[in-house]
């Protein structure tokens, strides 16, 4: 049975809690990661995806976060997907 993914203004993981303000963390820093397993048409692969929850530059838009996923193949290849 699939699951429907939260949007990411419902989902927890976009929230940014830590102790020091955005503006203060350099652009790009990972915030937060989280891993599961990449499916196709709710078929499972033998690929993990790691998404990445990294801060913004200041100037696009401030204290906000943004997120990227990344998939690992089993042959070592990555792909980087930009989360909109």
């Amino acid at each position: 049975m699939a699951v429907a993914a939260l949007q990411p203004k419902d989902d927890p993981f976009y929230s940014y809690t830590g102790p020091r303000a955005l503006e203060s963390i350099a652009p790009g820093t990972v915030l937060k990661t989280r891993s599961f397993p990449y499916h196709i048409f709710g078929l499972p692969t033998l690929l993990e995806t790691t998404q990445l929850l990294h801060s913004q530059p200041p100037g696009l838009t401030v204290g906000s976060a943004d997120g990227d996923a990344v998939f690992d193949g089993v042959d070592g290849t990555s792909d980087r997907r930009r989360h909109a």
